[in-house]
């Protein structure tokens, strides 16, 4: 039986057309959005917002707690971050990076945080957990969609605002009369990695 002809050939726009004469198929596929795109290091400076019950402990390290609260505009926007990739007129999607220490200012005494990541009104993403006697490493991933940042509007009608900066805000309050204890942040990295396609 003679073997029927398969093959595939990238055109001039980047898709890549596919031919099967075995399924008489003919296939198309996108180029990857984040074919040439690297991973993206946000920094976050030492130049905290500290409100009530907030601030830095003798050893220079940000807490909070009693419902106190600390914040930072990180000077860039999910546009920016997010900017489409070359040969691709969409958005980059994928996935911030966030990761701190956490611990107990008092070691016996747990406080729980609210970690938050938004752009203007919007939240990107968050988590919550409580103080720990040893410093622990706490990881979050935020998914971000090129739709998030740079479409006209989000479902809920809400103005799409990816031309705000990222900010980045810790909270302790543990619905106590007291607000809770007090936790301590520190070793904080941010990054912004496009997503390939491939799990």
């Amino acid at each position: 039986m003679k073997k029927l002809w398969t093959g595939a050939h990238t055109l001039a726009s980047g898709f890549l057309l596919g031919v099967s004469l075995m399924t008489a198929a003919i296939w198309y596929a996108a180029p990857s959005k984040a074919q040439s795109a690297q991973t993206v290091v946000i920094p976050i400076q030492d130049s905290w917002q500290f409100g009530p019950s907030s601030g830095l402990t003798a050893a220079g390290i940000p807490y909070a707690g009693y419902r106190g609260s600390f914040s930072q505009d990180l000077g860039i926007s999910p546009r920016e971050v997010q900017k489409p990739s070359p040969g691709w007129q969409y958005g980059t999607e994928g996935t911030y990076t966030l990761t701190f220490s956490e611990q107990n200012y008092l070691p016996s005494y747990p406080g729980r945080y609210d970690v938050e990541i938004s752009f203007g009104t919007q939240q990107l993403c968050g988590t919550y957990g409580w103080g720990t006697s040893k410093a622990n490493k706490v990881t979050l991933s935020c998914p971000s969609s090129n739709y998030m940042v740079f479409g006209k509007s989000l479902p809920g009608g809400e103005p799409e605002q990816g031309s705000n900066n990222l900010f980045l805000t810790f909270t302790v309050d543990d619905g106590s009369a007291n607000g809770g204890w007090p936790v301590t942040f520190d070793k904080f990295s941010l990054t912004f990695t496009p997503t390939t396609g491939a799990l």
